[in-house]
């Protein structure tokens, strides 16, 4: 439930044609800073490729409900 470049809890999860999910945000800001290219895996990545992930955002949303302690 954490995104793989900020480690942080995911509040807007993006799936990528690989099926790696990461915040929006941090995804974008890495496309524009060190090129198209998805960070775990090496391959090719544009912003279009990337598609909001609903499942891990329902998963995220229903825990962050169970443990508020979690949510920042």
């Amino acid at each position: 439930m954490c995104c793989k470049i900020t480690l942080d809890i995911l509040k807007d999860p993006v799936i990528t044609p690989s099926g790696i999910t990461y915040e929006r945000e941090a995804i974008l800001e890495h496309l524009k800073k060190v090129g198209r290219v998805e960070p775990i895996t090496g391959y090719p990545l544009t912003a279009e490729q990337l598609v909001t992930n609903y499942a891990m955002k329902e998963v995220v949303e229903e825990f962050l409900k169970e443990n508020k302690w979690a949510a920042k």
